[in-house]
């Protein structure tokens, strides 16, 4: 079977396992896209243009494994991809949404993607594609309903979609190739950057002793408006820094107030779909990263604005070295991350690349239905902040969180109190 060099993302993912089973491959890291199609819909013809998306994408066919020391994907030959019937029994589309957000997903037997459709109505019918997060990131779940339906619209044509001319194991080989030629005192810089870190001991409200399982949450919030969104990455431009660089400064500087020694570890993650081929190509395209910043008692915008910009910038010039090596060079740090409450938090932004807009499925039209699932470590890691900008400019947040540890007030004035501080920038702009 061919195989090709793991991504960093999938590295780090399963050395995390390996370190806790069950941590990083099972249900809680579930992708999935659903989408609403309102008129004819052969479903027949949906199967095989499951079948079709499977057979011509290697990430769903691919299995990553251990070789050595290291971490490869292998390509499994296509045997066949088959549209799973639901009966709706009566539940509506955000009810067979979030149930279908936590299927399991296998990420060691192919294929590595599920399909649902339910029938809703006459002309009426909810489908749903599921993949682990190993394999997908949160773009490629949309790129793949729209592939789904390029395939439907050619069997009804009587074709088949072409192959693919580059695959996602050639993205992974060259990214190899090119991080093997950086310099190792580089990477060793940015592994000793960790030097001295310590858990970041937020300060959890709530005592867990004696609750084992945990107990996510998910809250949503509104951030900004699309025009104050747009305000404030200008802001942030005119400053050398990105839309995340700003959003980041104003959340450290409200966990800072609630972390006794000011040492922040925040994981966050990169897309980096910079070759042309890999806009539309399905598979892990993030690659996370540990931001470190340490926040002086009074800092402000325009002192700490510039340390968090060096930060994300080190972090993103760092990407070809996986978050476990970072963590693994650092024994002391690693165990007290996944066992003291409140050692780390994730801070996420997503840019808008139009997932809502209407696909068609060659009559019928497609609509994205929403659901509260947000996939990620937030029983590990104990919360998380994902911030997502929609298509319509409107900056939203998914807040996760562990409620073993934190309370829901305590989450709302962590989150208001980062919204309330992103009105300083804005009032400058």
């Amino acid at each position: 079977m061919p195989t090709w060099p793991a991504s960093v993302f999938q590295e780090t993912a399963m050395t995390l396992d390996s370190l806790n089973p069950g941590s990083t491959t099972g249900p809680g890291f579930t992708l999935c896209s659903v989408v609403r199609v309102t008129g004819p819909l052969d479903t027949a013809v949906l199967d095989a243009a499951f079948d079709d998306v499977v057979a011509r994408n290697d990430i769903l066919r691919s299995t990553v494994e251990p070789d050595g020391e290291t971490w490869v994907q292998r390509v499994h030959p296509h045997t066949g991809a088959r549209l799973e019937q639901v009966d709706a029994a009566g539940r509506g589309p955000g009810e067979l949404a979030a149930a279908w957000a936590q299927e399991p997903v296998p990420v060691d037997q192919p294929p590595l993607a599920r399909a649902f459709v339910a029938e809703l109505g006459p002309d009426d019918h909810l489908l749903g594609l599921a993949f682990h997060h190993v394999h997908m990131d949160p773009r490629s779940t949309g790129l793949a309903v729209r592939e789904l339906a390029r395939a439907y619209e050619a069997r009804l044509a009587g074709g088949r979609v072409p192959p693919l001319p580059v695959q996602y194991g050639h993205y992974t080989a060259a990214r190899a190739r090119a991080a093997a030629q950086r310099p190792a005192a580089e990477r060793k810089a940015w592994v000793d950057s960790l030097a001295g870190a310590r858990p970041m001991g937020f300060d959890c409200d709530r005592d867990r002793t004696g609750i084992d399982r945990p107990a996510p949450v998910t809250l949503h919030r509104h951030v900004l408006d699309a025009a104050s969104a747009g305000l404030l990455e200008r802001w942030a431009l005119r400053r050398r820094t990105t839309l995340l660089g700003a959003l980041l400064t104003g959340f450290t500087l409200a966990l800072a107030e609630r972390v006794a020694n000011r040492d922040l570890l925040v994981m966050s993650v990169f897309e980096q779909r910079d070759l042309p081929e890999t806009r539309t190509m399905l598979g892990p395209f993030l690659y996370p990263a540990l931001i470190r910043t340490e926040v002086p008692p009074g800092s402000t915008w325009q002192t700490l604005g510039p340390a968090v910009r060096d930060a994300v910038v080190a972090a993103y010039n760092s990407t070809n070295v996986p978050s476990s090596e970072v963590l693994a060079a650092h024994p002391d740090l690693l165990p007290a991350i996944y066992t003291q409450p409140g050692a780390l938090c994730a801070f996420q932004y997503l840019p808008a690349y139009g997932r809502t807009l209407p696909i068609a499925f060659g009559a019928a039209t497609g609509v994205v239905v929403e659901h509260d699932r947000i996939p990620g470590p937030s029983a590990e890691i104990g919360m998380m902040f994902r911030l997502r900008r929609r298509d319509d400019g409107d900056l939203v947040a998914r807040i996760a969180y562990d409620a073993r540890d934190h309370s829901e007030a305590s989450m709302l004035a962590l989150f208001d109190d980062f919204a309330a501080r992103l009105s300083e920038p804005l009032a400058g702009v």
